[in-house]
């Protein structure tokens, strides 16, 4: 071995040995430091008795899920509290099965649910930048719900979800899943606290 590669493969191994410490030791020890001093929100404006509810999924062949889906939040926009308006938003992307077919079936009994087929897959982040847009042209609404197909909803989670928003602070609200390691759950808590979370758990 050459000299040069050994210099090499030190490097290597005390850049891994870095990111490392740093994933595991270092981040979560500088979040814990910075929680202690949360930045300021400027807040958000209106009362959630004032925010029109768009609820946004996409499906890509989904066929075995997707009525059941849309009778879970059906179900729970039924039994919540809501004093808004509420529209379900379906964008099914590039499906090869039945899913925009039972979905439209869905809405052609429930004028709130709204569905938007995608011939050619689209990717699911790019089906929801299309559904945002047209939840925006048709009523502007205040408060954007993200969900899966494949999932369900507890029929309290719209009031548990729009009950956050009285504090006119909150920007985003999103469920926690027991599954995940503690050390994760404590990061997230304290990017929380920072107004800071990177990413947000799809569950309720």
């Amino acid at each position: 071995m050459t000299a040069s590669v050994a210099i090499l493969l030190s490097s290597l191994i005390v850049i891994l040995v870095f990111l490392l410490a740093y994933g595991w030791g270092l981040y979560p020890l500088i979040l814990s430091f910075m929680a202690r001093r949360p930045r300021s929100c400027p807040g958000v404006p209106g009362t959630p008795a004032s925010r029109r509810v768009a609820i946004l999924l996409a499906a890509h062949n989904e066929e075995g899920h997707i009525r059941a889906r849309l009778e879970n939040l059906l179900a729970c926009l039924k039994v919540s509290k809501l004093a808004v308006p509420a529209d379900i938003w379906v964008g099914a992307d590039g499906c090869t099965d039945r899913t925009a077919e039972i979905a439209a079936s869905v809405a052609q009994a429930h004028a709130s649910v709204h569905v938007q087929e995608f011939k050619e897959r689209q990717g699911k982040t790019a089906v929801l930048k299309a559904l945002v847009e047209s939840a925006a042209n048709s009523g502007n609404p205040g408060v954007l719900i993200f969900t899966d197909a494949n999932t369900a909803f507890r029929m309290d989670a719209m009031d548990r979800m729009m009950e956050r928003f009285e504090d006119p602070k909150v920007g985003g609200v999103c469920g926690r899943l027991d599954l995940r390691q503690r050390s994760e759950g404590r990061g997230q808590k304290s990017e929380d606290r920072r107004q800071n979370s990177h990413g947000a758990e799809g569950h309720y």
